[in-house]
């Protein structure tokens, strides 16, 4: 039966209220779907990212549960990475884990590892597996004489991980003296320098020494403290073997006096800024125990 005229006028007003109702909603819903991705992040892509880890920076602060987004050789977004829409070539599940960044070995005999031909030994893969991403070598007092040319050809030849290298004392004395047990002359006090000087300005952070070897152990307190000078004069470092582990010649805590002596005040203002005790070893020979820190 058709509904009255009335009826149908107030029918057709009815839905011309919802339609233009409905019109105002949906141009609403328009809005914010065009406003919405604005203000939402922009999507990231990165080529790696880890995901779910307990991420430690090295700033001191506590763990926390993060993604880590890494694109070339460079860590570029830090967060939550759903929330932040990033995207990855790889993902790596890290749930449970520990993410932190690549450990420094201050002590290392890696030089010639790096320097080999062989490409499983310069990759260092000992290292890169153990979480090491920095090595420091030359150590102990020794290393090559031309830093330069070593630093160059890791350089131009790729290694595994990043590396700092020192001058060793103990061959630069070796370059000018020999295995010569005596004392450098003047002049051959200068030319000792004068590697010490070259060495630095090629790259060395500082100089080792491995006063328990031969021919380290051949220089006085002196001759390494007038070495030490050159390379302190070019922000480097100090680092020591030191002379004695037990009782052999100038004793342990006689060995360890002469590293204070090398790097606290007042020589270290002249000489060295206080460096590390590159290993302190403590031997007991009748107990047949023998103790040591790296």
């Amino acid at each position: 039966m058709p509904l009255p005229l009335s009826a149908r006028v107030d029918h057709r007003w009815s839905m011309r209220q919802i339609s233009l109702r409905n019109l105002i909603r949906a141009a609403g819903l328009l809005a914010c779907a065009n406003i919405v991705p604005a203000l939402l992040p922009a999507q990231q892509q990165v080529d790696v990212l880890i995901r779910g880890g307990s991420v430690i920076d090295g700033s001191g602060s506590p763990a926390r549960v993060a993604d880590v987004g890494i694109r070339g050789d460079r860590i570029t977004f830090v967060g939550n990475a759903t929330t932040s829409r990033v995207t990855a070539t790889k993902t790596i599940e890290a749930k449970g884990l520990i993410v932190a960044p690549g450990f420094i070995d201050p002590h290392t005999h890696t030089a010639g590892d790096l320097s080999s031909s062989t490409p499983e030994r310069k990759a260092n893969l000992a290292y890169l597996m153990q979480g090491v991403t920095t090595v420091i070598t030359n150590n102990d007092g020794g290393s090559p004489i031309d830093i330069g040319k070593q630093l160059d050809g890791w350089t131009k030849g790729g290694i595994g991980t990043n590396a700092a290298v020192y001058v060793g004392q103990g061959s630069v004395r070796q370059a000018v003296l020999g295995m010569s047990d005596k004392a450098p002359t003047p002049a051959q006090l200068d030319s000792m320098r004068a590697l010490v000087n070259r060495a630095m300005d090629a790259g060395a952070i500082g100089m080792s020494t491995g006063l328990y070897y031969a021919p380290g152990s051949y220089s006085s307190t002196e001759e390494v403290i007038e070495l030490a000078k050159v390379a302190a004069a070019k922000g480097g470092r100090y680092d020591s073997h030191i002379r004695d582990e037990s009782s052999y010649t100038v004793g342990l805590i006689g060995a360890v006096n002469e590293v204070i002596q090398l790097t606290a005040p007042p020589v270290a203002s002249t000489v060295m800024p206080a460096g590390p005790l590159a290993r302190l070893k403590v031997r007991v020979p009748p107990l047949g125990l023998e103790a040591f820190t790296v």
